[in-house]
């Protein structure tokens, strides 16, 4: 590494840039930074990545907040699902042995039109939300978070058979569009629980 390279390597940048780099953006051996979404879990992660010849090759950084140990409970958050065609988008992988806790619905665009939108997993379809239809004005708005069936103060007409779900084996949770609005996008925030103490007290 010659000497300006180690020094910009050192300048104090702001920020993180999003996605992965381009082969064509990285200089062999100089280490890139970036913030990457797990499209499978929706999570955010930070990857360094560096060329090495002809391959590039990435680390993931870990959270020095994050405790050390099996159990967790955290909120995931999907890729984003567009919902102005019908169809069936895999939303979250859930993996075996998890606690689904809970699941809301972020708009992150606006719907417009009628919709009928399901939310549930391979073995049933509609598990957790069945016919979100906007019943509450305030559903459509960009940047809301609903709960269908508990949202305040007029609590929309559609619920879910099950408010969550112990999964044995992998699966997923999808995202069912029976009727499509003009537009209108959202993502799942889902609260799953991996690991949980056992208490054995009788």
């Amino acid at each position: 590494m010659e000497r300006q390279d180690r020094i910009d390597l050192h300048k104090t940048k702001r920020g993180i840039a999003s996605g992965p780099p381009g082969k064509d953006e990285l200089q062999e051996g100089i280490p890139v930074i970036r913030a990457i979404e797990d499209n499978s879990t929706g999570e955010q992660k930070t990857v360094q990545y560096v060329k090495n010849g002809n391959t590039i090759v990435s680390s993931d950084f870990n959270n020095i907040a994050d405790y050390d140990n099996n159990y967790s409970a955290k909120w995931n958050i999907s890729k984003e699902i567009d919902l102005s065609s019908t169809g069936t988008t895999k939303a979250l992988f859930v993996p075996g042995g998890t606690y689904i806790l809970d699941i809301k619905i972020l708009v992150t665009f606006a719907l417009l039109g009628s919709y009928d939108v399901d939310v549930g997993d391979g073995g049933d379809s509609d598990r957790f939300i069945d016919g979100w239809n906007g019943s509450n004005a305030g559903d459509t708005n960009q940047y809301s978070i609903v709960e269908p069936g508990t949202t305040d103060p007029s609590p929309d007409t559609e619920s879910g058979q099950q408010t969550g779900k112990h999964y044995n084996s992998d699966d997923t949770i999808d995202v069912v569009v029976n009727t499509a609005p003009t537009t209108g996008k959202i993502k799942l925030l889902v609260f799953m629980l991996n690991n949980p103490i056992h208490n054995d007290w009788s």
